[in-house]
């Protein structure tokens, strides 16, 4: 079955934590993505939209600035670009996976947001025919849709019906429960052809069962600091982790 990645050319349940820092809840689903999501840029001239990126949970400090770990789809092109104030960043990627059942990447990055705010991860699967709620950056732009979850799918990931075609940028995208309020996965891509479903309103996710994994290996202790405050990866390049 092929697969149609979304480029164009993956939070923890946690205590609240410092002045500034909360769970999403008891925000309204939109309300809930809008705070957490961002764009990431490509590596190329112009910088179009490549993927969107959102913010997972805190990892306190570097230096005086509120560091957070962010997670995207492990396909996305490397070194991820964010913006950040009038100029551009380019956060350290501590690790990622890009095979069948799993494709995440997860970093670190400054976090400028007057509320830092968290999702919590699903623990389970969705249950068939769940409805589900998914914003990312689509062509530069938020975008929403709306999503059925399918009864089955393949390789370990999730499956879900779309509302409308998604374009391109929607990689790494959550997918938030409208059930539980909880993200339950990380857009992928489309789904091309066979096996029953055939359509571009049918996409791939990655399980957020499998991302809790995936942040407890790459981000345990949080980023360091250099003198200055800034992040330094612990890292030269992104390394491929693996899931048992």
């Amino acid at each position: 079955m092929a697969m149609r990645i979304l480029l164009a050319t993956i939070g923890i349940t946690m205590a609240l934590g410092a002045p500034g820092t909360a769970l999403a809840e008891p925000a309204g689903p939109w309300m809930t993505l809008l705070s957490i999501t961002f764009p990431i840029l490509a590596d190329l001239p112009g910088l179009p939209v490549n993927c969107t990126g959102w913010y997972a949970t805190s990892q306190g400090h570097g230096g005086s600035m509120p560091i957070s770990v962010y997670v995207t789809a492990g396909h996305c092109n490397v070194p991820h670009i964010v913006r950040m104030g009038e100029g551009l960043e380019q956060p350290p990627v501590l690790g990622h996976i890009d095979r069948l059942g799993v494709d995440a990447a997860v970093g670190v990055r400054v976090d400028q947001r007057a509320t830092r705010t968290f999702p919590i991860l699903a623990m389970t699967l969705p249950q068939p025919g769940e409805r589900a709620l998914v914003a990312g950056y689509s062509a530069g732009h938020l975008t929403e849709a709306v999503l059925t979850t399918l009864p089955r799918c393949f390789h370990g990931f999730l499956c879900f019906h779309s509302d409308h075609a998604l374009r391109p940028g929607m990689s790494g995208a959550s997918i938030l429960s409208l059930r539980t309020g909880q993200i339950i996965g990380v857009l992928v891509g489309t789904s091309l052809d066979s096996h029953g479903y055939g359509d571009q309103h049918t996409i791939w996710a990655t399980p957020a069962v499998a991302l809790r994994a995936l942040i407890e290996l790459a981000a345990p202790g949080g980023p360091e600091a250099d003198r200055a405050g800034g992040m330094v990866s612990s890292h030269s390049t992104p390394p491929t982790l693996r899931l048992e």
